[in-house]
């Protein structure tokens, strides 16, 4: 049995490391087997004007339409067949596991970092087999993007795989679960070339099973709206982590058997 979904991701802060090891970062998934996503999406904002980006506005406004946000995702997420996959972290924690991650990804004796005077270190992954040619390749990319696309690709094999596991349940034949990834583009690429997208593809395919994860991203970001629901959710979880504040449709979400959310800091 064959599985298909749609996924939306997005990031907050931002795609890359900043420097900051304080500085939280959460990638959120939006979920559905067909156009759930965009109905739940045009479903908390119904008339013009729709969902904008999280980090859009100031002052007062800003403030009103987060809070409406939380209230309605709140509200509507529990009828709308939309699955919310959700982590943070901070950088302090993402650069510790470093190690880790690379281990069970299987590129801990495949990567090495160069330094760069005065510029974040290279960090060079390979080889890898070009299935067409047969050639070596190998993936470059500067250290602060490189440890961004190695969390997200971590966490989305693992909920790949989780996903999986909870569909077979009992079911007597193998269940193929196939996501269909829309994400912006990772930091750095570009419609000519996205060595962070296909660096994220290859991990992410290399380290699950029964499936696959085939991704896409928009030329122009921020104007599909299942597109901005996702980059709103990272951005309201994001929100949370940073402020510490306590949030009562936070509960309501977690309770909605919708989320999965996992947070992680630094060892002490």
């Amino acid at each position: 049995m064959v599985k298909g979904y749609l996924a939306f991701m997005d990031h907050s802060i931002t795609e890359q490391l900043t420097g900051c090891p304080a500085a939280w970062h959460t990638t959120a998934i939006a979920l559905s087997e067909g156009g759930e996503v965009s109905g739940l999406a045009q479903a908390i904002y119904p008339a013009q004007p729709r969902l904008r980006k999280w980090s859009a506005g100031r002052g007062a406004g800003k403030r009103r339409y987060r809070a409406a946000f939380s209230q309605e995702l709140a509200r509507q997420l529990p009828s709308a067949k939309v699955f919310l996959l959700v982590t943070s972290a901070t950088e302090a924690t993402i650069i510790q596991t470093r190690d880790q991650l690379f281990r069970e990804l299987a590129i801990a004796d495949v990567s090495q970092e160069h330094p760069r005077p005065g510029a974040n270190p290279m960090l060079r992954v390979g080889p890898f087999i070009q299935r067409q040619s047969g050639a070596d390749h190998y993936f470059e990319l500067p250290l602060n993007r490189a440890l961004m696309v190695v969390w997200v690709a971590h966490f989305v094999a693992r909920m790949h795989r989780m996903f999986g596991l909870q569909l077979q349940g009992a079911q007597p034949e193998p269940v193929v679960v196939d996501w269909f990834f829309y994400h912006d583009k990772f930091a750095g690429d570009s419609p000519d070339a996205s060595p962070a997208m296909s660096f994220f593809q290859t991990l992410v395919s290399g380290n699950i099973s029964n499936g696959n994860v085939r991704s896409g991203f928009f030329v122009e970001s921020d104007t599909v709206q299942a597109d901005l629901l996702a980059d709103n959710v990272a951005g309201l979880f994001n929100r949370l982590r940073e402020t510490g504040a306590e949030d009562p449709d936070l509960s309501s979400l977690l309770g909605s058997g919708r989320v999965y959310y996992e947070a992680c800091s630094p060892a002490a």
